[in-house]
């Protein structure tokens, strides 16, 4: 049977050190680099570093309406019932749920108001309603 030694023996070793990085590219476009901010932070809980990359772009709110009853389990106890129980559980013992409203805002954004080639149709598309976006795209709105 081997036994664990009390003490370990090295030579000395001299190790190099590497650097590591890691990139990625983000196409700029017209986005204007003076307004850019980025933000980094250590989550230790994940034990990884998160990058925020922030801008602001000129928008308009063009249409927004109510959503009711946004229907999810009441908690992770539910939503364990929901996700594995048979339906005969179910039956017996229902799953509870909360309901929420929220409004939804739709924005049209444009980044390429402050470019060169920031032509009219630009703005009209950022003033433009909601109702006239779809009728020209052929989509429906809600």
């Amino acid at each position: 049977m081997n036994e664990l030694k009390d003490t370990v023996e090295f030579e000395k070793i001299t190790l190099p050190l590497m650097k590591v990085a890691v990139s990625e590219r983000i196409k700029l476009g017209s986005l204007s680099l003076d307004r850019m901010r980025l933000d980094g932070y250590r989550d230790y809980f994940m034990d990884s570093m998160v990058y925020n990359l922030s801008t602001y772009l000129i928008g308009n709110k063009v249409h927004e309406y109510p959503v009711d009853d946004i229907k999810y389990p009441a908690d992770w106890k539910e939503a364990f019932k929901e996700r594995w129980f048979p339906e005969f559980l179910k039956r017996r013992y229902p799953v509870r749920y909360k309901y929420e409203s929220t409004v939804i805002h739709h924005y049209h954004l444009c980044p390429h108001v402050e470019a060169p080639w920031g032509r009219g149709e630009h703005i009209e598309f950022l003033t433009m309603m909601d109702e006239e976006y779809h009728s020209l795209n052929g989509t429906k709105t809600k």
